[in-house]
């Protein structure tokens, strides 16, 4: 009877553990640079250019939102007769200790009017260089954007940068949003086993002294 008990707990605890998530960073950006939620990281916000930049803040939008939090703000970038513009939005000191396969979401949109070129990219630090992922530009509607970083890129990375960038080349008006910024990563198997033995062994214990 224990032995049938045990091994439904296994199957138990190991597909728990299949489904388990954990949210490391979340911004809303209502009006505010702040993370809300989760267990690290921070944001900055950097443009640069040759024409009429500024950082500002737009309509918000519920999708990819934590749920609790409002619909509030976004972030909005906006250029008028720029010559060229780099901005980047990065997260810093995520940490994803005893965690793997990160993923960033979150929310965006574009408006561009005309313009002669523009990239939009995720972005991560290696230690020495950023290494890009090149995206389609946000349409002219909220949609989310999901990116999961490829095995072995972030996995155990205890202090970790990423970043989402854009450039744009010869731009009369452009505005671009960004909401509800989400860093989501698993429990790596190793830390998932020992929890689940330490769960299993709980179990049996309190089934003997019955």
């Amino acid at each position: 009877m224990v032995k049938g008990l045990f091994a439904a707990a296994v199957l138990f605890v190991a597909a728990l553990s299949a489904r388990a998530d954990t949210l490391v960073g979340y911004w809303d950006l209502n009006e505010n640079l702040n993370r809300n939620a989760g267990t690290s990281g921070s944001l900055a916000v950097e443009v640069i250019g040759l024409g009429i930049q500024y950082v500002g803040w737009g309509t918000g939008s519920d999708k990819n939102l934590v749920e609790g939090y409002p619909v509030g703000q976004s972030l909005q970038f906006t250029n008028l007769a720029t010559v060229a513009e780099v901005g980047h939005i990065t997260l810093s000191n995520l940490n994803f200790t005893n965690l793997v396969n990160p993923v960033i979401t979150f929310a965006a949109k574009s408006n561009p009017g005309f313009e002669l070129s523009d990239t939009f990219t995720i972005d991560y630090w290696n230690g020495s260089q950023w290494v890009s992922s090149k995206l389609d530009k946000p349409t002219t509607s909220y949609e989310v954007i999901t990116h999961p970083f490829r095995a072995g890129e972030l996995d155990g990375v205890a202090n970790a940068s990423i970043r989402i960038s854009f450039s744009t080349v010869a731009a009369v008006v452009d505005t671009m949003n960004i909401d509800n910024i989400q860093v989501n990563a698993v429990p790596e198997p190793g830390t998932l086993a020992l929890a689940g033995i330490g769960m299993v062994g709980a179990f049996v214990l309190w089934r003997r002294r019955r």
